[in-house]
């Protein structure tokens, strides 16, 4: 009988004192990660545009300035 009556206890503890901020400290972490990686102006951005590039040293000195973020490039054939 008080071996029934302990297991609810021995959970209701362990939810608690385990669980739950364990819970909460990873929703905090994801919050924390997601403001500095998704909402705008808190991590720089490239430069949004149709950018004409000449050379290979101008490409290349593009895709360095932009390290980490998505790029697109447009390639158009004079022929």
């Amino acid at each position: 009988m008080q071996r029934e009556r302990s297991f609810p206890r021995l959970l209701k503890s362990i939810l608690l004192g385990w669980l739950l901020p364990l819970a909460l400290a990873l929703v905090i972490v994801q919050l924390i990660v997601y403001r500095e990686t998704s909402i705008p102006g808190l991590a720089p951005r490239p430069a949004t545009g149709l950018q004409q590039l000449t050379t290979e040293s101008d490409l290349q000195a593009r895709f360095a300035q932009d390290v980490g973020h998505p790029r697109l490039l447009l390639l158009i054939s004079p022929t």
